[in-house]
């Protein structure tokens, strides 16, 4: 037999054993070790991760939380609350109501990552109730009708305090009193103010106001660091806002300002539908002839003679959109009415904060009814 190819068979069989050998050993050896010697062992991982190349601030950054809101006007209150440190998309597109608007899976995606949703209601957004129900949310009807006028006092009070409002004495606390006295009669309960079924709850500046505060409050929960900011910014804006209370009017003046004539002091207008309620309310203006109790449907002739009947020429015609039905123009026309727009969802190029979208409503109503602000 060649001695040559006795010895190769025998290194190989020597180089097989050994390699088993070494593999049963390894499979034996504990998660992570590594040999004395080895190069892994000489530049482990972690120390690769601790050094200034790997260390780039966007490792050192933490996650921006994102806010979804249902309808522009809530985007505006939590813009106004966030600042620069979350970030707010809105759910509807421009010139889109909660009437009209039919889920996308692109719309799905961004409410299953949002660290909050914000939205009205179930009455308002029936399409939200089962997202809701499965993420961090904040509802502004729940906040209205679990809070009552106890959880809607003027924004800013505990900041008031702090910066040395109680050093005022006895005329602060007669404020109060007089305060707590002109809301007494119409809110002790909350409920009245959803009961005429209007859910168009933003268009009251305290509703908003308790909105921002609430936004700040649960913020402050999921960013402790920038809490001290959110909660400053939502008693600044909300100052801001409620100093709109100025062009309040008694509530009790409002059916006396309705009559059937041409006096500057008292004009009939009409809305297409009952969507203001509660800006009616909380200033005071007199009450609107409606054309239909109902967005979704066009009302019927007899309705429309009843409503024009009480209207003149010139009176206006208040719309929420810059292009009104079909209906709604040739109605305009035959009582030669003046369309005025009254943009409650914020729409407007011109619109860019929440306070902005009051102030507008607050001159459309004041042109329209002929009511001169007060001083």
């Amino acid at each position: 037999m060649n001695t040559s190819l006795i010895r190769r068979g025998l290194l190989g069989v020597s180089l097989w054993a050994a390699s088993l050998c070494v593999c049963v050993w390894a499979e034996a050896q504990p998660a992570g070790y590594e040999p004395a010697g080895s190069a892994r062992a000489a530049a482990p991982v972690a120390s690769a991760a601790l050094t200034p190349e790997a260390l780039t601030p966007e490792s050192l950054t933490p996650r921006r939380l994102t806010i979804v809101t249902s309808i522009q006007p809530l985007s505006l209150m939590a813009k106004a609350v966030v600042g620069d440190h979350v970030d707010v998309t809105n759910l509807l597109q421009p010139g889109q109501t909660p009437h009209d608007f039919a889920f996308k899976v692109s719309d799905r995606q961004r409410l299953e990552r949002a660290d909050l949703l914000l939205w009205v209601g179930e009455a308002l957004e029936p399409y939200l109730v089962s997202i809701a129900a499965l993420q961090p949310q904040l509802s502004m009807a729940s906040l209205v009708s679990s809070s009552g006028r106890q959880g809607l006092q003027p924004a800013g009070s505990d900041g008031d305090r702090e910066s040395g409002d109680a050093h005022r004495g006895d005329s602060n606390e007669d404020n109060n009193e007089k305060n707590s006295d002109h809301h007494r009669g119409e809110g002790d309960h909350a409920s009245h103010h959803l009961s005429h079924g209007d859910q168009h709850l933003w268009l009251n500046p305290e509703y908003g106001a308790a909105m921002m505060q609430a936004l700040a409050k649960r913020l402050a929960e999921l960013d402790p660091v920038n809490a001290a900011e959110y909660q400053q910014n939502a008693r600044d804006e909300s100052r801001r806002v409620l100093s709109l209370t100025s062009r309040r009017r008694p509530v009790e003046d409002r059916d006396a300002e309705v009559r059937h004539d041409t006096s500057p002091a008292a004009r009939q207008y009409a809305v297409v539908h009952k969507a203001y309620q509660h800006f009616l309310e909380y200033f005071g203006y007199p009450s609107p002839l409606v054309l239909t109790p109902i967005p979704e449907l066009s009302p019927g002739a007899r309705q429309l003679w009843r409503v024009g009947e009480q209207l003149s020429a010139g009176d206006c015609l208040l719309i929420e959109s810059a292009s009104p039905r079909k209906w709604v123009n040739s109605f305009a026309q035959r009582q030669q009415l003046k369309l005025v727009r009254a943009d409650i969802m914020g729409s407007s190029d011109g619109v860019t904060t929440y306070y902005r979208l009051l102030e507008e409503l607050v001159k459309t109503f004041d042109g329209c009814t002929a009511v001169p602000p007060l001083e």
